[in-house]
């Protein structure tokens, strides 16, 4: 689903990646990124992030067999996104959600791809936190016929996600959002 068809699209997505590298090395320690190079990096946040987004669509569209069909690998991998050391920066995120939609914007109308991906993480988040409370992740059901909650948005506005985990935390803590 993300930047697989076309040469263009990956340059395109990668040109987006890139031109933010600067904000999105700020987001770790200095240490840890001062010996990479910005189009290496760059390179790096592309295929994390895109890898992330798609693992997350296929989690809350229950279509793993396009994946893996090895339960315990998916787990894993589900896991190992929450490791405060594989946290990958909400922006670059919104980064790879824009140019997405952007690229999706001619060929799809009704839909709006942004706020399908942003239902997903939403999704994935709810799903991730009833595993972890011993609840039933697979009763939730998605719709994605509706806007995103305003109330989200706000809050996102008012308190803006660094990572993934800060939205997990959220939701632990029973916020909204």
């Amino acid at each position: 689903m993300f930047i697989k068809d076309g040469k263009k699209l990956k340059e395109d997505f990668y040109k987006n990646v890139k031109k933010e590298i600067y904000s999105l090395r700020n987001c770790y320690n200095v240490k840890e990124v001062q010996n990479w190079i910005d189009k290496d990096l760059a390179r790096r946040f592309l295929v994390d992030g895109c890898a992330l987004l798609q693992f997350i669509v296929l989690d809350v569209n229950d279509e793993w067999e396009k994946f893996s069909d090895d339960n315990d690998l998916v787990s894993i991998e589900k896991v190992d996104f929450f490791l405060l050391e594989n946290q990958l920066p909400y922006q670059l995120l919104e980064i790879l959600i824009d140019s997405f939609a952007e690229a999706l914007s001619a060929e799809i109308t009704g839909i709006n791809p942004k706020e399908l991906i942003k239902k997903s993480i939403t999704g994935f988040i709810n799903r991730s936190f009833l595993s972890l409370t011993a609840q039933q992740p697979h009763q939730i059901q998605i719709d994605y016929s509706q806007p995103h909650p305003p109330h989200e948005q706000q809050q996102e506005e008012e308190d803006p996600l660094h990572y993934l985990l800060h939205l997990l935390r959220r939701r632990l803590m029973g916020e909204k959002g």
